[in-house]
């Protein structure tokens, strides 16, 4: 018997769930760690091009306030208030973010005690229902699941960086996806062919 992830969610709150149940919380430390790295990106690259834009367009101007240091000074102060900003926001949805290993799928609740969940505040993979599933890591880092449905369904559910390693991640629900698919190998040929 599949349970609906409405089911599922009330059962951690409970705290009353089976034993083949795995869940993976997020990280607060993770998460601004994450924040953190795209901060010094931001301040390494952009005061450096900004610095080069401003010089470019107001050469006299400009180059007052940058030997002046007051303007990185602003510019850091800045970034360092979104990167606060930024982090605080990552930290709360990190610490409600868990995903959840069961028999018959995966799923990710980024809002497991929030008294009226969004759709779009979960994602799910259910084995006996997909077709294939991959995972991708782009240039930037980011990692998703390009998953299809034996419906023709195509769908990319991005992993938050609120785990940990995500490639690994990726990895663990593929093995969870084939380990189940070799299980049931059987009953899938079956609901295929009809």
């Amino acid at each position: 018997m599949m349970l609906n992830s409405d089911e599922i969610r009330r059962s951690i709150l409970q705290g009353q769930m089976p034993d083949t149940w795995h869940i993976v919380r997020g990280s607060t430390s993770f998460a601004i760690l994450f924040i953190l790295a795209l901060w010094i990106a931001c301040v390494v690259i952009g005061t450096n091009v900004g610095i080069f834009l401003l010089v470019v367009t107001h050469p006299s101007a400009i180059a007052r306030l940058v030997n002046s240091g007051m303007f990185l000074l602003i510019a850091n102060l800045l970034e360092l208030l979104f990167f606060l900003v930024m982090a605080y926001r990552q930290a709360r949805t990190a610490k409600d973010a868990i995903i959840v290993f069961l028999p018959e799928g995966c799923l990710e609740f980024l809002n497991i005690s929030s008294s009226k969940p969004s759709k779009r505040s979960w994602h799910t993979v259910w084995y006996a229902q997909t077709a294939s599933l991959r995972f991708h890591v782009n240039i930037a880092g980011n990692v998703s699941l390009n998953v299809q449905t034996h419906d023709g369904i195509h769908y990319r559910w991005v992993l938050n960086p609120y785990y940990g390693n995500r490639v690994d991640l990726a990895q663990d629900i593929l093995i969870a996806y084939t380990t189940y698919t070799v299980l049931h190998r059987g009953t899938l040929n079956e609901r295929t062919s009809e």
